[in-house]
């Protein structure tokens, strides 16, 4: 063996060691770049959850008139109703009083924009059934004759978000745990 080929074996394997070597440090660069972002996945998520109930805290407050207080509550009570009312009570009550079907109207588009919020998970479901369930349940009970009046006439796929929500509560309602709350950030 000449000097060349010696010489050319050893560079060889000094070659051979270092691309080993740089093989090993990317492993392991690797390996703690994953782990990085396994946390930054972990923190991104609990951020998303928290953004969502904040999301959630002010959607609820956007609507900030007092049902107690409303044309609608005075009008039919429909917050103690146990029942629908009655279509030819709403209508009625709605030509004796011109501007109680614009509330009505605004009280359910907004209800279904809080149910289309919860289904999209831009709204925290669990902040928004606390926040308005009996409300929104009181709602939907008692002006489903007009809701249903309403798809048979107009649309029929009017409040459908609100109405599916509400029939989750009511399944959902049996056996499920109250969830823990956020942690706060150190």
């Amino acid at each position: 063996m000449t000097d060349y080929e010696i010489y050319s074996l050893v560079i060889s394997g000094i070659a051979a060691l270092v691309t080993l070597g740089g093989l090993i440090y990317a492993g392991i660069q690797l390996k703690k770049t994953k782990e990085q972002l396994e946390a930054a996945y972990k923190i991104n998520e609990a951020d998303h959850d928290w953004n969502r109930r904040m999301a959630s805290q002010a959607a609820l407050k956007e609507y900030n008139q007092s049902m107690l207080f409303s044309g609608l509550q005075s009008e039919f009570d429909y917050l103690n109703c146990t029942e629908s009312i009655p279509l030819s009570k709403i209508e009625k009550g709605f030509k004796n009083h011109p501007d109680l079907q614009k509330e009505l109207h605004q009280l359910l588009n907004f209800y279904e924009g809080l149910a289309r919020g919860v289904f999209q998970n831009i709204y925290d479901d669990e902040v928004i059934k606390t926040g308005r369930r009996t409300a929104m349940m009181n709602a939907l009970r008692a002006f489903s004759s007009y809701i249903e009046s309403r798809r048979k006439t107009s649309s029929p796929s009017v409040w459908t978000d609100l109405e599916s929500l509400v029939a989750q509560w009511v399944l959902d309602e049996k056996g499920k745990k109250q969830r823990s709350p956020t942690h706060a950030k150190p």
